[in-house]
């Protein structure tokens, strides 16, 4: 696929869950972000965790919500990542999405990167936590350490964003269209019934959720 971009874009790391899709929600409906085209990127996960199929459903619906009612238009890829695990440990998904969006941003100067991180991200992470994830920045600055291209443009924004930085999850909740919010994704280890996901209520993502 070759994304032909003339105009200035924003490529969002989208993967169905709670927080790229109010992301998705507000590029989609914010006056700040109409001058930018809107490109949306999914990265598929196959790992031990096997949640790439409830996530795969999720980013369908909540797509289709969009496409079917009076959003502005955007466009969509994905990319398969498939790794194994050795004892256990697997590739974090922060160097993934670091590594595609840098790879975006680092080789089309029209494009900045926009991901799903939120207050509550923050205010929850530990410091050995927090320091692995600055680890994983380091990959997406690997491709994007020429400020001067975007500046010389005169972008408001930087190389990536983060649109919903300042919402706690129950902010993100209420935020949501409730149809909408319903169709996200966002357990870590769903236990399947069939090809049905259901959530396993005990991985971080579903305590996040269910404490706001």
């Amino acid at each position: 696929m070759n994304i032909v971009t003339t105009r200035p874009t924003i490529v969002l790391m989208f993967s169905g869950g709670l927080d790229s899709t109010a992301c998705l929600y507000l590029l989609l409906t914010r006056e700040e972000y109409q001058k930018y085209d809107i490109h949306v990127h999914h990265i598929i996960l196959k790992n031990e965790e096997n949640r790439y199929k409830a996530e795969s459903i999720a980013v369908s619906n909540v797509l289709e919500y969009f496409h079917s009612r009076d959003y502005r238009l955007f466009s969509y890829s994905e990319s398969v990542f498939e790794y194994p695990s050795f004892n256990g440990s697997f590739m974090w998904d922060s160097d993934i999405y670091n590594l595609v969006a840098g790879s975006f941003a680092g080789t089309n100067p029209n494009i900045v990167v926009a991901i799903g991180r939120t207050k509550t991200d923050t205010e929850h992470n530990s410091s050995q936590l927090s320091s692995r994830i600055q680890s994983s920045y380091a990959i997406f600055d690997l491709f994007t350490n020429d400020n001067l291209r975007y500046s010389q443009l005169k972008k408001t924004l930087s190389p990536k964003f983060y649109p919903v930085y300042d919402y706690t999850k129950k902010q993100i909740w209420n935020l949501l269209p409730s149809d909408l919010r319903i169709l996200t994704w966002s357990c870590r280890t769903p236990k399947y019934i069939g090809d049905m996901p259901t959530k396993c209520e005990r991985c971080i993502a579903c305590r996040t959720l269910e404490s706001g």
